[in-house]
């Protein structure tokens, strides 16, 4: 049993001395953590339920072993029973990467962005890179300037890390498709499962500029080709990932961007089969249009051009 290397090389971990940081970390209304507590990351905290147990990936030759995989039943986004599973299956069956990313109404520019790992078989294995807290502790993303969270990697059923961010009334969620090959997809899951393996015995603290969840992303996706994804004020804000992301190449670009945002809504989706087993089929059943409507532009843009072959002809 060998437990996968970790193959990305993190960001420099400089000093930031950011004044509001320090302002915030004297406010006991806002529960910043003691100053102890802030010197050094600790996987040893009364956590919360949903992020009490950390993940694992085990690999034996060929066959992948992810442990403590979530699975939460939801009755509201707030009322919820915790549970796990282990999964054991080969590393080729993995055969595509999804990309999500929802969003606040209120907030569009700082949104949360996923990836999901397609099986053969159906299934789909979902990663999600979030600040860890503590038993009764809110998420406020401006206090993650000051050590205030530990990071962590929930790895879950989509219908529960997706499933459950519909359920509020002000959020947008979308499913991009990836352009990753398969083989590109199986290199992404294991540097993505290194990275699982050395939070276990390494935790660090989130950290919204150099160890956020789009920096993890962005570190993972470069570790496969360095420079895929250009370090810049967009990598700092993922609710523009999608655009970055479809400028890039990284995402199907087969159509327009804004027919491609129509097309990968799926906040309604979510919404109405959060609760049932075919939750991930269910969301992507728009998605075979995409295919439709890049062939007819297509078709579209053949005609055209035949007719503009056509005038020159004539003119001849």
């Amino acid at each position: 049993m060998v437990l996968v290397p970790c193959n990305t090389s993190r960001f420099p971990r400089i000093l930031l001395v950011i004044p509001i940081g320090i302002l915030l970390a004297g406010c006991q209304s806002w529960q910043v953590n003691r100053l102890g507590d802030r010197m050094l990351p600790s996987n040893q905290r009364d956590w919360s339920p949903r992020q009490q147990v950390l993940p694992l990936c085990n690999i034996e030759e060929e066959q992948v072993t992810v442990s403590n995989i979530r699975r939460c039943d939801y009755l509201t986004a707030h009322d919820y029973v915790v549970g796990h599973y282990d999964r054991t299956f080969p590393i080729g069956s993995i055969q595509t990467v999804d990309f999500f990313v929802t969003t606040s109404h209120n907030t569009p520019s700082v949104s949360h962005t996923m990836l999901s790992f397609g099986l053969r078989d159906g299934s789909y294995l979902c990663v999600s890179i979030e600040g860890r807290t503590e038993k009764n502790e809110p998420y406020l993303p401006l206090l993650s300037i000051s050590r205030k969270y530990e990071i962590t990697y929930v790895i879950g059923d989509e219908a529960d890390l997706i499933g459950s961010r519909s359920l509020p009334p002000d959020v947008k969620i979308h499913v991009y498709p990836s352009t990753a090959t398969p083989e590109q997809s199986q290199a992404l899951f294991l540097d993505v499962m290194g990275r699982v393996n050395e939070l276990l015995t390494k935790p660090e603290f989130y950290d919204p500029l150099i160890n956020s969840n789009k920096t993890n992303l962005t570190e993972h996706i470069n570790s496969m080709q360095p420079g895929t994804i250009p370090f810049g004020w967009d990598t700092l804000l993922p609710g523009f990932s999608a655009r970055h992301a479809y400028e890039l190449g990284l995402i199907d670009n087969s159509v327009s961007f804004e027919s491609l945002e129509s097309l990968t809504d799926v906040t309604d989706l979510a919404k109405q089969c959060y609760d049932i087993p075919e939750f991930s089929a269910k969301i992507r059943q728009r998605l075979g249009a995409i295919d439709r409507l890049a062939t007819r532009n297509e078709l579209r843009e053949e005609r055209i051009n035949r007719r503009q072959i056509d005038e020159v002809i004539k003119q001849l």
